[in-house]
């Protein structure tokens, strides 16, 4: 039994320190430390960890886009989490799936797994869980140039952001809000919440985006002023082409990495 607790203990160092060196975009070395947890795990039977860790692998291809691998892992931790009534992991692992489908740009099936994401997160009042299943949401809605739809997504997504770990993505919400009012034409709005985006990501110290958020609000700030000159000028001289024109950010999809 002692021997036992002791590779438990070593099999939450090694998630931790895999978790770690995640965050740190040391994906590689992560993936390493993830394993060895993971073979620790499959070696003692312990199936919560066993279904955590194999999540957390699917977590780093899914980050290299890596869909195919990513999504075979995310089908075996969910048959785990469905088997052992893991709830609230069962919430994040549904979200992560449903990500993949909507980068595939397989948007029903991909909502159908958002749904009972959301459904899940919802009657266990998991706000973390809300708030990934509906940056997916307002994710999917852009893609697709629901914007409106994409709006109320993230507005939402905004309310559930209390609980710890949940607040990293008050930046991608704000980000979905300032394209959607972009593409609607309304660029006061869309900038006021990039540069509320710009603060939050100075705050969470995530320098990976620094540089598309400045190249992005350059860009806005041109066009707000070129839009005044013009709004001043004449109306009608806004085009259609320049009324669709929009410069898009790639933000990729953030996933859930949590260990028990």
């Amino acid at each position: 039994a002692e021997a036992a607790g002791d590779t438990v203990r070593l099999i939450a160092g090694l998630g931790n320190t895999a978790g770690i060196l995640k965050r740190r975009l040391e994906f590689d070395k992560s993936l390493i430390y993830s394993r060895k947890a993971l073979s620790l795990a499959e070696a003692i039977g312990h199936q919560s960890y066993i279904g955590l860790l194999t999540n957390n692998i699917a977590n780093i291809y899914f980050d290299h886009q890596k869909y195919d691998s990513a999504l075979v892992l995310y089908e075996q931790a969910l048959a785990i989490k469905r088997e052992a009534g893991s709830k609230l992991s069962l919430a994040i692992t549904l979200a992560n799936v449903g990500g993949i489908h909507v980068a595939e740009k397989r948007f029903e099936i991909g909502q159908r797994y958002l749904d009972e994401s959301y459904s899940i997160a919802a009657a266990q009042n998991y706000p973390y869980g809300l708030a990934l299943s509906l940056r997916f949401m307002a994710f999917s809605a852009i893609s697709q140039e629901r914007y409106n739809q994409a709006i109320g997504y993230a507005n939402e997504g905004l309310l559930h952001l209390g609980q710890r770990g949940a607040v990293q993505y008050a930046r991608d919400f704000h980000l979905n809000l300032s394209e959607a009012f972009e593409n609607l034409n309304q660029t006061d709005s869309a900038l006021a919440h990039l540069k509320t985006a710009r603060i939050i990501n100075d705050s969470l110290f995530q320098s990976e985006k620094e540089a598309q958020i400045q190249q992005l609000e350059i860009s806005y700030q041109v066009r707000e002023k070129d839009n005044k000159n013009q709004l001043l000028e004449t109306r009608q001289a806004l085009t259609a082409q320049q009324l669709k024109s929009r410069t898009y950010i790639g933000l990729g999809l953030l996933v859930a990495l949590f260990f028990a």
